[in-house]
């Protein structure tokens, strides 16, 4: 019994790691992703807590950057977050977002569940596995 048991905790680790694969390989897929305007791609790789945070922060950043009236006003605050990150970079104040410099991006360590890139212009950018699959965390 106990080696059953040992058997399958070893199987449900194997497969939970093959799940989330290497961060640097999250990462290529994501600049990737970024590169080919993919943003809706994007946006599912970053985790639910920036997510969330983000949501607020977009929406103020469109209300800010382009003339909303009333009508507009209450379509935006019926969008999720998803559809207001790809109104955003679609708009002339994502030029800010769009000019992260994405070069040289490189794995400086992984400690478990928590990855740290730099790029070339000495950013930092975080990942952390979510559901199993490495994503951007912007805490």
């Amino acid at each position: 019994m106990k080696t059953i048991i040992l058997l399958l905790i070893g199987i449900t680790m194997l497969v939970s790691c093959s799940s989330t694969g290497s961060a640097e390989d999250a990462m290529a897929k994501i600049m990737e992703a970024r590169n080919a305007n993919d943003y809706g791609y994007v946006w599912d790789q970053v985790d639910k807590v920036s997510q969330g945070e983000l949501n607020t922060s977009l929406g103020f950043m469109y209300i800010m950057s382009n003339n909303v009236d009333d009508e507009r006003m209450a379509e935006l605050k019926a969008m999720d977050g998803k559809e207001l990150f790809l109104l955003v970079m679609d708009s002339p104040s994502a030029k800010k977002i769009k000019k992260f410099d994405w070069s040289g991006v490189k794995l400086i360590s992984t400690d478990g569940d928590k990855a740290s890139f730099t790029n070339d212009a000495g950013d930092d950018i975080a990942m952390i596995v979510e559901d199993g699959r490495w994503k951007i965390s912007v805490n």
